[in-house]
């Protein structure tokens, strides 16, 4: 027999006219191949002493069939062969470890997911494959001022820390566009974060912070003078190896702004410093206070040297 499809074959022999018993093998030359897929003498039948048989089968493949009758018995009858297809099952994974269901391969592939054949949801682990950016090497670039959302799950982890057994981490890159000190935030993260900042990868660490985040407990944010045209490796984990959604941004570089002549000074972004009526002191300059000379002006926007004053003069 030639299987027509891949599922179940199944031999019926209940409407034997004898006591019947049959067995099956896998591959059609004779002597038949031995042991066989399946044997059976007093099957599920109405009728005692008839036999029934189901063995596994797959589609083109041939099979050979052997009656016989139980203690010499012989005689006429009539044999059903039936095949019925099976689709093979298997749970589907995301890239987030969550079983979607116990599904066919192409409900997973519908689904965007990992099909595992044969595994059920209720006893398998998904697997999370690691992050695209889960070494240095493959740092995701992020742009100036401008959010990036994934994920540390399934990351693989590094020897290098920043805090308390924070070694899941993925890696981003940073190219300053401007001088001045950056601020780099994970604020609105959903767990919590550590953040360094390394000059490269296997390179020195230039910050690193645990919790700094001012609008939301235990994310991590740090202020780092840079400079424009220098690349920044940017590491992101989380305390005690915790993983989940995070969201990076880098704003633009601030630097000192003079506000009324230099009466006031603040440390913004330039289109803020400008569009406010000020004058920048330039980049990479902070706010130093008023102490030489005690003018009423923040030292950083002094117009070089402090002005002499005059004593005395004669032609």
């Amino acid at each position: 027999y030639t299987a027509t499809c891949s599922g179940e074959l199944k031999v019926d022999l209940c409407n034997g006219g004898f006591d019947t018993k049959v067995a099956v093998y896998d591959g059609c030359v004779c002597p038949a191949p031995s042991p066989p897929l399946g044997c059976n003498d007093d099957g599920a039948c109405a009728i005692t002493g008839r036999s029934q048989l189901t063995v596994p089968a797959v589609q083109g493949s041939c099979y050979t069939i052997r009656l016989g009758g139980y203690n010499g018995a012989f005689g006429s009858g009539v044999m059903n062969l039936s095949c019925n297809a099976i689709i093979p099952m298997g749970a589907c994974c995301n890239t987030t470890g969550t079983c979607l269901g116990t599904l066919s391969q192409s409900a997973c592939n519908d689904a965007n997911g990992t099909w595992h054949q044969g595994q059920n949801c209720n006893t398998f682990v998904c697997p999370i494959p690691p992050p695209v950016n889960d070494a240095c090497s493959n740092c995701v670039q992020l742009s100036t001022g401008v959010a990036h959302e994934s994920t540390t799950l399934g990351a693989t982890g590094s020897d290098v820390t920043c805090s308390t057994n924070d070694t899941k981490d993925v890696w981003h890159c940073w190219t300053a566009d401007c001088t001045g000190r950056a601020r780099i935030s994970t604020c609105g993260s959903a767990f919590d974060t550590t953040l360094a900042v390394y000059d490269a990868c296997d390179g020195t660490q230039l910050a690193c912070n645990d919790d700094g985040c001012s609008t939301q407990s235990l994310r991590s944010q740090i202020l780092l003078d840079v400079v424009a045209g220098t690349t920044y490796k940017i590491r992101v984990a989380g305390r005690n190896n915790l993983t989940g959604p995070y969201r990076i941004q880098v704003d633009p570089c601030r630097n000192a702004c003079c506000i009324n002549g230099g009466s006031s000074c603040q440390v913004i972004p330039e289109a803020q410093c400008l569009a406010g009526g000020g004058d920048l002191a330039g980049p990479g300059a902070l706010c130093q206070g008023d102490s030489n000379p005690q003018n009423g002006i923040d030292d950083a926007c002094e117009a070089g040297c402090p002005a002499a004053t005059i004593a005395g003069a004669e032609p």
